[in-house]
């Protein structure tokens, strides 16, 4: 004989609870702001714009280098300016010893130095005293002047000019061999190589010359 249980009794039933009505949607936030508010807004988000470009042009602007005092072969004063003149640009070539990018570097203005400095001047900085620079040029058979460093006039100046161009200290393998930069007549940076980017010098050489 089969059992079966009682049918429940409609008290005994759970009910599903009914489900909660939809939340009522969000009022648009731009459509309650007064006026006012939205005009602060644009004008804040204007403001912030020209500060971004403003500050995009500000890490752009050209880097302006002091104007270094070395010492020449007699010991005279010569700054990067009397260096430069009378042409418009100025070539800095940094040089270590027994280094084969400094030399790489030194070829290629030689290669077209006679072209070269009807537009610009060059000079090297020697890693040096100003006798070993002069050696070191007699060697290279560098038709331009050779700078020692360890003779600067204004060590502190070097060291700024350092720091400007984007190689910090003045000892050490933050200064590399064969490092270029190019100089307007005020003193600011058209362009940089070093390490790696010195393959681009003869490139940049034949455009000086054209």
């Amino acid at each position: 004989m089969l059992f079966r249980s009682p049918a429940p009794k409609a008290a005994d039933r759970i009910e599903a609870p009914s489900p909660p009505p939809a939340p009522a949607a969000p009022p648009a936030v731009w459509n309650d702001t007064p006026l006012v508010s939205r005009r602060t807004a644009l004008i804040g988000a204007g403001v912030i714009g020209v500060l971004g470009i403003g500050g995009i042009v500000w890490c752009t602007r050209p880097v302006r280098v002091p104007n270094v005092v070395m010492a020449d072969p007699s010991g005279r004063p010569v700054t990067f300016e009397q260096m430069r003149e009378p042409r418009p640009l100025l070539m800095i070539v940094l040089v270590l010893p027994n280094d084969q990018i400094s030399r790489f570097a030194v070829d290629s203005i030689k290669a077209v130095y006679g072209k070269a400095s009807m537009r610009v001047s060059f000079a090297a900085l020697y890693y040096g005293t100003t006798a070993d620079a002069a050696r070191v040029r007699e060697e290279l058979g560098a038709p331009f002047p050779f700078f020692g460093m360890k003779d600067a006039k204004n060590p502190f100046g070097l060291q700024e000019f350092f720091k400007k161009a984007g190689s910090a200290g003045l000892l050490g393998a933050s200064v590399y061999g064969g490092t270029t930069i190019l100089l307007d007549d005020r003193n600011r940076i058209v362009f940089k190589l070093e390490k790696d980017g010195v393959q681009k010098l003869p490139d940049k050489l034949a455009k000086l010359c054209e």
